[in-house]
């Protein structure tokens, strides 16, 4: 039977048993540590050199007041030798700031040596300072990083500034190493950058085999300021310096890359000699590919140097440049004004200054699909109206809400069925006379408020069996529920979170759920969910798994037992038109369908599961050569390790990818129904059909 625990009962004993880390998790990859607080955060730095740590952000969390009570003015204190894996699950860490001007690595991270960090943003509402002294290195997420990946990870921030500075990595080592790590779908989004010896909108400097691609940049200034020890130095909107150790004793198995990356910005560079600018790199040399990379910028200027300037890279050689003629040219804004000693040219189109293009094509999905960017999947872009931007970028912004709702520590999102099972009561009333009943009081959803100010909550809970059903919040009244529907009212401060405490409480009878729909309002947002209050007679048969049969645009619902069953539907796609008729469910283009069945004298079945998605598919056919098909209904269900995918026509390619990446399995179908092996382990895929990608959750 399950049982939820509050988060202030368990954090109690968790802190009890681990005094590294109070909070919730065993630290594997299998079952992470769950940051949920300030804390949490700090606590992260408890683990120094332990390689087989995982943490996992389960909100969004504000360290502006953790870290001025911990830190006063010097701001948040970096951590040092992080080799294990931080999942941001999506999450924003805000309320940073840096003043540590006498520290020579500065940064979210001090170091970092074969760790994985994504899907986070770091927000600063205030500065990141650190030293100017030789070798001083900062990063708005590490000062220096070894061996490591960052698979979308955000900066927001106000000013980085120190000697070699980076918006998102001071320095990156990753010299003799038969592996290609990689840094894919960050941005840094910041007003200015600068430094005294490497600068660069994503990453300072970098030696070794790294693969930097799809990622954006967006800086007012990336600024190099004059250094009076006479180092030159080197800076770009992407990269200051990037190169491969040719003492490397792996050099010649992987090779450094460069592609796919937008920068939009300014680049200026005040120092005196030596240095090299560019748009997307200042030296750029010996690495594998560097093509396909957008600067846009109106200006930049190199105040004393008189060579080593270019739109795309200051210098360069001839085997990491694509040439402008190229289909996967380096493009960069035709106006572009070079300042050199200010004297001010327009660029004419070479390797170190890329194919010049206008507005028009800079602001146009067919450019960049023409070289060979991502549209679909990575990136998003308002057709005539706005450069390119990173599609879960977007989405993080689109999806921001100042409240969450979770369950479990899990997020509770739209449509989404709780159960909690109902548990058996004996009471003595005296005499010798007992009383026998059933109650679900769970821990149940949470309603937490993220954002920086008070947010009024409404919540309406609506169920036909009222009577059954005592609502002890979110008003602090508690009292049986009087009408099918009531609604109440709160304020939840910066912070602060409270539970919905809706109980239930049953006779000493046989039954099978009651249901309660339950809905959560708070400005311009809306949530709505069902929780479900279950006892189930032991005695009792389980009812059978329903089938779903999509027939003739149809959904349509079976199940293989006695008397009338009810079919209880849940989708979680915003596009389904969500009423039933004679059992069978109208829907338009939708997928993510969820049924289980109940029917008098049985137990309620396990959920079936569909995934239904309609895309176009390519296909090759032996006779008559390629055919494109539309409209194609593709059902794609997940049992026992195995997806199982109906609807595909014969002979095309499918394949499954883990979200790093990796793939899972492939093959070519044979017949309408094709079968792929997954890791039981595996709930989120890419699934390639043709040549469409799917997100699928399963």
């Amino acid at each position: 039977m399950k049982r939820f625990i509050l988060y202030c009962l368990t954090a109690v004993f968790a802190y009890q048993a681990n005094a590294q880390f109070s909070g919730k998790g065993s630290g594997t990859e299998e079952d992470p540590y769950l940051v949920e607080t300030a804390l949490n955060v700090e606590e992260i730095r408890n683990f120094p050199k332990k390689s087989a740590v995982a943490f996992k952000l389960i909100n969004d969390i504000d360290m502006r007041e953790f870290i001025e009570g911990a830190y006063g003015t010097a701001g948040w204190n970096p951590i040092s030798d992080f080799y294990g894996t931080l999942d941001g699950d999506g999450h924003v860490i805000s309320g940073l700031f840096i003043n540590r001007s006498s520290e020579e690595r500065v940064g979210f991270f001090r170091n970092l040596n074969n760790a994985s960090i994504k899907n986070i943003i770091l927000e600063y509402n205030g500065d990141i300072k650190g030293s100017f002294a030789q070798g001083a290195l900062v990063g708005g997420l590490c000062a220096f990083s070894k061996d490591s990946n960052f698979f979308r990870c955000g900066i927001k921030g106000r000013n980085i500034s120190g000697r070699s500075t980076g918006g998102l990595i001071g320095k990156y080592d990753s010299v003799d190493s038969f592996l290609l790590y990689k840094i894919s779908e960050c941005f840094v989004e910041c007003d200015e950058i600068s430094g005294t010896e490497y600068c660069g909108g994503l990453v300072a400097y970098h030696f070794g085999a790294v693969d930097i691609y799809n990622n954006k940049v967006y800086a007012n200034k990336i600024k190099y300021e004059y250094n009076s020890d006479g180092y030159a130095g080197n800076i770009g909107g992407i990269v200051g310096h990037a190169t491969m150790f040719s003492s490397g004793i792996f050099n010649d198995v992987s090779k450094g890359t460069l592609k796919y990356n937008l920068f939009e910005g300014q680049v200026h560079c005040n120092n005196y000699t030596n240095s090299y600018v560019g748009g997307i790199g200042g030296h750029v040399t010996s690495l594998t590919e560097v093509h396909s990379n957008v600067a846009i910028c109106d200006s930049i200027v190199s105040k004393y140097n008189s060579s080593g300037i270019g739109r795309i890279a200051g210098f360069g050689d001839n085997n990491c440049l694509s040439d402008p003629t190229s289909v996967n040219a380096n493009r960069a804004y035709n106006q572009t004004v070079l300042n050199i000693k200010g004297n001010c040219n327009y660029a004419t189109d070479s390797k170190l200054n890329g194919m010049g293009v206008g507005d028009i094509l800079l602001k146009g999905r067919s450019m960049y699909e023409g070289m060979g960017w991502d549209m679909e999947n990575v990136w998003t872009i308002e057709e005539g109206a706005t450069y390119p931007r990173l599609i879960w970028e977007v989405e993080n912004e689109l999806n921001k809400s100042p409240l969450s709702i979770t369950n479990n520590n899990m997020e509770v999102e739209e449509n989404t069925i709780l159960t909690f099972d109902a548990e058996k009561v004996t009471t003595n009333i005296g005499g010798g006379i007992t009383y026998t009943y059933y109650q679900c009081i769970p821990d149940e959803p949470i309603i937490s408020n993220y954002s920086s100010s008070v947010q009024q909550v409404t919540v309406t809970i609506s169920s036909e069996d009222y009577s059954h059903l005592k609502w002890a919040g979110i008003d602090g009244k508690n009292s049986d529920m009087m009408n099918v529907s009531e609604t109440r009212s709160c304020q939840l401060g910066k912070g602060e979170s409270i539970p919905l405490k809706l109980h239930a409480v049953f006779a000493d009878q046989d039954f099978g759920s009651y249901a309660a729909t339950v809905e959560v309002s708070w400005k311009n947002y809306t949530r709505t969910f069902q929780i479900r209050f279950l006892y189930e007679n032991p005695n009792n048969p389980i009812c059978p798994t329903p089938i779903i049969d999509y027939v003739d645009g149809t959904l349509v619902f079976s199940c293989d037992v006695e008397g009338k069953p009810e079919y209880h539907v849940s989708i979680t796609n915003p596009d389904a038109n969500t009423y039933i008729v004679n059992n069978e469910l109208k829907l338009d283009r939708i997928y993510n369908i969820e049924v289980y069945a109940t029917v008098e004298g049985y137990l309620t079945s396990e959920s079936a599961k569909l995934i239904l998605c309609w895309i176009d598919s390519k296909i090759i056919d032996g006779v008559d050569g390629l055919i494109k098909e539309e409209g194609l209904p593709v059902q794609i269900r997940k049992n026992n390790g195995k997806i199982i995918i109906a609807g595909i026509a014969k002979n095309t390619f499918v394949s499954a990818y883990s979200l790093s990446g990796t793939l899972l399995d492939s093959t070519i179908s044979q017949a309408e129904i094709v079968t792929l092996n997954l890791p039981n382990s595996v709930d989120v895929i890419i699934l390639k059909i043709g040549d469409k990608s799917i997100k699928i959750t399963f």
